[in-house]
């Protein structure tokens, strides 16, 4: 056996905390005071609670897709998680699940924030959101004003999809720091009374979804 040498090999490393950082400190971006372009901006919607809630016909539910639904070619069809998409382009549809943000689910449109089954039809509810990516525009912080404009669309489905409608191309404006959300809107009609009946819905642009004073 080798015996132990009572001499250590190095020198040990102070572990006392040094005066000098060792690197030089990040100095943040300057905050524009003119006009500038945005080429990434991030849109982050929830629409309101309604949207995120238990539907009021039995095992239905209401919540979001990424994209747009296939046609199922008739009234009071529930959507299957087949159809259903978590991310479609630069949209995705994600979840606040106990205190993060998460990609959604198929089995997670049906639960709360604690993930939870949902068994009310006036919350606690699901906590989604649209995000949309790739926001493109412009914003002038001295005069209240911006326009950003997205690309691509998401669905709105109520009780799992019997009523639903498509969002298209959402885009911010800001006039004298008041502003407002529009998009192009689209989907199919039905009857309440004959859901035989089944026609498309011609696109609708500058629709106002959001007032954000």
């Amino acid at each position: 056996a080798t015996p132990a040498s009572a001499t250590p090999s190095s020198s040990p490393s102070s572990s006392e905390p040094t005066d000098t950082p060792s690197g030089t400190p990040t100095t943040p971006p300057p905050v524009p005071t003119g006009a500038f372009s945005v080429t990434d901006a991030q849109l982050r919607w929830g629409l309101n609670d309604e949207s995120n809630n238990k539907a009021f016909a039995p095992g239905t539910f209401n919540f979001f897709s990424a994209g747009k639904i296939a046609n199922p070619g008739r009234g009071n069809t529930k959507l299957t998680a087949a159809g259903w998409k978590q991310v479609d382009g630069h949209v995705s549809i994600q979840k606040l699940l106990k205190g993060s943000w998460r990609p959604a689910t198929w089995a997670g449109l049906s639960t709360d924030t604690d993930g939870k089954p949902m068994t009310g039809t006036n919350g606690p509810f699901s906590g989604h959101e649209v995000v949309i990516d790739g926001g493109t525009g412009t914003v002038d912080p001295r005069t209240g004003t911006a326009t950003i404009q997205w690309s691509g669309s998401f669905t709105v489905l109520y009780y799992s999809g019997y009523s639903f409608f498509y969002v298209t191309a959402p885009k911010l404006t800001v006039v004298g720091g008041v502003g407002t959300v529009t998009a192009t809107l689209s989907g199919y009609a039905s009857s309440m009374d004959d859901s035989s009946q089944w026609k498309p819905v011609a696109p609708v642009s500058d629709i106002v979804l959001a007032d954000l004073g």
